[in-house]
C-alpha cells in the first residue's frame, strides 16, 4: 500500500470502465504544439506571478497532460484510479464508448467544473492518507476503543497529547527503521491539529478521522471487531459445570456452563448481524477500512468532510486558479467557441480533461505536503 505521503506507489490495476482513460482519446491533450505551448506559458505564469504558486504551476506542467496520466494511473493506488474514475462516469454517465455524445458549455462553466474536479482531486489525497493510517494502526472498526488504542500507543509518554517526537518514532517503524522524511511528522501533525498549538489530543485525532463522538467514552461501544471476535471462535477453550447468573432482580440462579455460553454467543451473533444490518443500510457505520475512497468520502459528515479541503494552503489555491485560467482559454484542448460562446467537446475528449483535473488536484496536494515547490522556488 501507499505509505502515506512518499513517493511509493503500488500498481493499480488495468481499468476495464466504459471510459477508457489510457486510449488515444487523451491525443487532444497531447500535441507536440500544445506541450511547447504548456511549457511556455507555465515559464511565463511563473515569472509573471513568481511565488510558491508559481513553482507549483510549474511542477504540473514538467509533463504533457497524456504523459502526467499515463505515469499516474501506471503507479497509482487501485483505490484512487477506481474514485477517479467513478468521479468521472458519475459526471458523464455511464453509457458506452460506442454511444457518441457532446457536450455543450461555456468557458465560465468548464472553469466552474475543473475547480471543482481538482478540490476533488485533493480531497481524494487526503481521504487515501486517511486511509492509509487506519490500515498502518490496525484500526478496523468504527468502535472509539479502536482509535483510543490506536492513540494510546502512538501517546508514549501518556500524557494525552501527541507530540512530534512520537510521531517521528511512529513513522520510524513504517519506513522499517530508517528516519522518516520530515515532511512525512509535519503532514501528520498538521492534518490532525486544529488549533494548531503543535500537538494532537485525543478530540482532534478523532475529528481527524471523521468521528463526531469525540466525548463518547471509548468503553461505549462493547461489540469487538468481526476479525476479533473470529479469533475468539478459534480458542480451544472449553467450559463445563455450572456458574452462578445473577438476575435483574437481584436473585441468583445455577445454569449450566455450556448452554449459557452458547446463549451468550447467539446473542452477540444476532448484534453483529444487527450493527451489518445498520452499516448496509447506514454507510457512516461501516467500518472504514471495508469502503473505497469515494465511498469513505461520502459517508462523512458534511462538517468532516470539509475538513479533507480546509487546511489548504493559499498558494495551491492560487496555482489551481492559474492552472485552470490556462486550461479553459486554450483551443487546443476545450476548442474554439462559436459565435454565442459555447464550447463543444466529445464525450471521450471531456472525460480526459475531467481526468486530468483530478489528478491535477491530487498532485497539487502531494506537493503542497512535501514541499516540492518550495524547493525549487526562484530556479
Amino acid at each position: 500500500s501507499r505509505l502515506l505521503f512518499c513517493a511509493m506507489r503500488c500498481g493499480a490495476t488495468e481499468d476495464d470502465g466504459e471510459i477508457d482513460f489510457s486510449s488515444g482519446d487523451l491525443a487532444r491533450l497531447d500535441t507536440s504544439r500544445l506541450y511547447s505551448d504548456l511549457v511556455s506559458r507555465a515559464e511565463q505564469i511563473n515569472s509573471s506571478g513568481g511565488g510558491t504558486a508559481g513553482a507549483l504551476v510549474q511542477l504540473m506542467t514538467m509533463r504533457s497532460p497524456g504523459e502526467l496520466l499515463a505515469e499516474f494511473f501506471s503507479s497509482s493506488s487501485p483505490i484512487v484510479s477506481e474514485a477517479m474514475r467513478e468521479a468521472v462516469t458519475g459526471l458523464l454517465g455511464g453509457l458506452p464508448r460506442e454511444v457518441d455524445v457532446d457536450y455543450k458549455t461555456t468557458q465560465e462553466k468548464l472553469g466552474s467544473l475543473a475547480t471543482m474536479l481538482q478540490m476533488t482531486g485533493y480531497m481524494f489525497r487526503n481521504g487515501e492518507y486517511v486511509l492509509t493510517l487506519q490500515q498502518l494502526l490496525e484500526i478496523k472498526s468504527r468502535s472509539l476503543g479502536d482509535y483510543k488504542a490506536a492513540f494510546d500507543r502512538i501517546d508514549v509518554d501518556g500524557n494525552g497529547y501527541i507530540e512530534a517526537s512520537e510521531v517521528k518514532e511512529l513513522l520510524t517503524g513504517f519506513y522499517g527503521g530508517r528516519e522518516p522524511p520530515a515532511f512525512e511528522v509535519q503532514t501528520f501533525i498538521k492534518f490532525f491539529d486544529a488549533n494548531s498549538d503543535g500537538k494532537i489530543s485525543w478530540s482532534e485525532f478523532c475529528k481527524g478521522f471523521g468521528l463526531q463522538a469525540a466525548n463518547v467514552p471509548p468503553s461505549s461501544l462493547v461489540l469487538p471487531s468481526t476479525d476479533d471476535a473470529d479469533d475468539a471462535g478459534d480458542s480451544a477453550t472449553t467450559v463445563q459445570g455450572n456458574i452462578k447468573v445473577q438476575l435483574e432482580t437481584g436473585q441468583e440462579m445455577e445454569v449450566d456452563a455450556v448452554a449459557y455460553l452458547d446463549s451468550l454467543k447467539k446473542e452477540a451473533e444476532a448484534l453483529r448481524a444487527a450493527v451489518k444490518m445498520a452499516q448496509e443500510q447506514d454507510p457512516s457505520l461501516k467500518p472504514a477500512a471495508n469502503m473505497g475512497l469515494a465511498e469513505y468520502i461520502a459517508s462523512l459528515p458534511p462538517k468532516q468532510r470539509d475538513r479533507l479541503t480546509e487546511g489548504i494552503e493559499p498558494a495551491t489555491v492560487e496555482a489551481m486558479q492559474r492552472l485552470v485560467g490556462w486550461v479553459v482559454g486554450e483551443t487546443e484542448i476545450v476548442g474554439q467557441a462559436d459565435k454565442q460562446g459555447n464550447l463543444t467537446l466529445d464525450r471521450n475528449s471531456l472525460a480526459s480533461l475531467c481526468l486530468w483535473q483530478l489528478v491535477l488536484g491530487y498532485k497539487l496536494r502531494e506537493a503542497e505536503a512535501t514541499g516540492e515547490a518550495r524547493s525549487i522556488k526562484g530556479r
